[in-house]
């Protein structure tokens, strides 16, 4: 790559200029921090930058570095805006030239070697040929110490630097100095900072990694306070505009007080960077990564609309809306608690594998393997009935993949086996309790004497777990609904459906809180509490569609003498019908495509397996019904 640079700027004769390009061409790729005029990639890492003044501003003399001791701001400004540059981005050589004089410097830490000036047309030592050299010099290192075992690092990171945080007062003078270098005001200010002991300043670590892009350029990774964080960067010499722009996104970001850390990012900090006070950097809380929208679950779009009318609602419209300016974030817990998932999947899949092909092995008892506590004996037979027992639980993912298991397992047994109920365990041991099941739990009341919305959400659970688990036993088989009834006592999943039909599937928060013991504290909810319920409730209801129809349509005949007729009681009609006639009434979000499209299929399907299966009798209360929901729409 070096002989074809050369070569270019030998033979082709093309200006400096146009040998700069060269440099910079991958530059629309690959970022560095600030905005220099040119920066050269190699194997997409940036090796060196380069900044270009006019003969006018830059008078360019033959000694630099002694003339930038004596003269004024016209030599040192440049010198200290490339040494900046190179700073910034922990980068060891830069170049300075005005087209008629080349500098060529190399940094040690805070330290600027300047090279005499290299004229465009001196013969002995060519501009090209100096060129060639500091570029070799970069690609072999091109990193200031102690970084410098990190060369092959495409995210290298800048040193430490400290940032001078802007004081609260400074938020009605955005209209102020902001142009470098005529900012007085900054300057007293930087003055006034320095005299003080300063407890404010905290240290920032840049990184060249993007993490996003917008309207005021790149969005970087950084560290301040040794915290993660989203930040944007303002050269406020090469971007005037910018630094308006941010500051009126802080004042923008103080109206939205009560929203950050919700609907938007936490605005952290923001100041400029000591002695490098031309640049300006903002930092955000890091609030996840944008996704495409048509990666987005209902509950994310649901999300996303309320977000919107929260800033509306605050006076904010947002006009250049795109899918990068939505982030999706995962706390740090959830992030855990999704990789701690797919990790014990991953293991529950390899021992999986294994007892598949050594099955033989585990039909038989063995003193050399390890028996679980709470097992008789660590046979293959005891693993399918414990897994069986966690179908019921609550976690949806657990539940799933027990459940696989079990249907794995299940063919590997040489004799038939007989499989249980899934309604939770009443056990005299509470370490073998389930947190949540329908064998303490049968009606909501049970859970608590005090009204709370996590136990309303944790008794739908457990309700939708123990249905999850029916609805897969009846529609592959493997379970009889005659075994409901156990020695003529009513099974509790019945008996805790026939609840949340007649309390609670056609009620709302407020009347579910009448259910409870009256105590002297008053609940308001708000419109995301009121939603949260209902997207709940309608999965339960959605649940006991699907296992209505999959007993009728898998056991006709034995499902009569099973369940007994309470559970198609009129109240069970009544919500049926509404979910034909007015879904909105129960909780249903019929703007919402998958449900509007969906749930009229289920209904069909229950309808015509019910007017097939069903006994007149049970039959007449749709019939009559019917007619009296359907009169007033004449």
């Amino acid at each position: 790559m070096l002989v074809a640079i050369e070569k270019i700027c030998l033979h082709a004769a093309v200006s400096y200029k146009s040998l700069f390009y060269f440099l910079t061409i991958f530059d629309s790729v690959f970022f560095s921090i600030g905005e220099p005029d040119f920066v050269f990639y190699h194997n997409e890492t940036a090796k060196l930058v380069g900044e270009v003044k006019t003969i006018w501003s830059f008078a360019a003399p033959d000694n630099l570095a002694a003339a930038y001791r004596l003269v004024g701001n016209t030599v040192r400004l440049p010198v200290q805006q490339i040494f900046g540059y190179l700073r910034i981005n922990n980068l060891k050589y830069g170049i300075l030239t005005n087209y008629e004089n080349f500098y060529f410097m190399k940094r040690e830490n805070n330290a600027l070697h300047i090279s005499t000036a290299i004229k465009s047309s001196d013969v002995d030592v060519s501009v090209y040929r100096a060129l060639y050299y500091i570029v070799h010099l970069s690609i072999e290192d091109h990193t200031c110490s102690p970084n410098t075992s990190k060369n092959d690092n495409k995210n290298y990171d800048s040193d430490d630097d400290e940032l001078e945080e802007d004081r609260e007062k400074e938020n009605d003078d955005d209209d102020g100095n902001i142009d470098y270098p005529k900012r007085q005001k900054k300057q007293q200010q930087s003055l006034n900072r320095k005299k003080q002991k300063s407890s404010r300043s905290k240290k920032l670590k840049l990184t060249n990694e993007v993490v996003g892009y917008g309207r005021n350029g790149h969005v970087y990774k950084s560290f301040y306070d040794n915290k993660i964080c989203a930040t944007k960067i303002c050269d406020i010499i090469k971007n005037k505009e910018m630094i308006t722009r941010l500051k009126h996104e802080k004042q923008l970001y103080a109206h939205l007080k009560s929203l950050q850390g919700i609907i938007i990012p936490n605005r952290i900090t923001s100041g400029y960077l000591k002695n490098l006070n031309w640049f300006y950097i903002v930092c955000y809380e890091f609030s996840g990564k944008p996704k495409n929208f048509d990666e987005y679950t209902y509950d994310e779009k649901q999300m996303t609309l309320h977000a919107l009318r929260q800033l509306h609602l605050n006076n904010v419209l947002h006009n250049d809306l795109r899918c990068e300016n939505f982030l999706v974030n995962y706390d740090d817990n959830n992030d855990k608690h999704n990789r701690t998932q797919q990790q014990a999947i991953g293991a529950l899949s390899h021992i999986e594998r294994i007892i598949k092909e050594k099955a033989n092995l585990f039909i038989k008892e063995t003193p050399k393997r390890h028996r679980p506590p709470s097992w008789t004996e660590a046979l293959l037979d005891v693993t399918i009935r414990w897994l069986l027992r966690q179908c019921g639980r609550i976690e949806r993912e657990s539940r799933r993949k027990c459940i696989e298991l079990v249907c794995t397992f299940i063919p590997l047994l040489p004799v038939f086996f007989f499989l249980f109920r899934f309604e939770g365990t009443i056990s005299k041991e509470k370490k073998t309790r389930f947190k949540a099941n329908l064998a303490y739990q049968r009606c909501l009341t049970d859970i608590n004497e005090q009204f709370s919305l996590p136990i309303v959400y944790q008794w739908l659970d457990t309700v939708i777990a123990s249905l999850d688990c029916y609805i897969w036993v009846f529609s592959q088989g493997f379970l009889n609904p005659l075994l409901f009834q156990d020695n003529n006592q009513q099974s509790r999943l019945i008996t805790s459906l026939s609840y949340f039909i007649s309390k609670i599937s056609m009620n709302t928060l407020h009347d579910i809180v009448s259910y409870f013991p009256i105590s002297n504290q008053s609940y308001v909810f708000t419109r995301n509490d009121v939603r949260q319920f209902n997207i709940a409730k309608c999965t339960v209801i959605v649940r006991l569609l699907n296992f209505i129809t999959a007993i009728w349509l898998k056991y006709p005949f034995d499902i009569r003498r099973a369940i007994d007729n309470s559970l198609y009681s009129n109240d069970l009609t009544k919500l049926i019908l509404t979910c034909v006639f007015n879904a909105t009434q129960i909780g249903f979000d019929i703007n919402n495509e998958e449900i509007n499209k969906k749930l009229p299929e289920r209904i069909l399907i229950l309808l015509k397996s019910m007017i097939t299966h069903l006994p007149e009798q049970l039959l007449q209360p749709f019939y009559s019904n019917t007619l009296q929901m359907t009169k007033s729409d004449g």
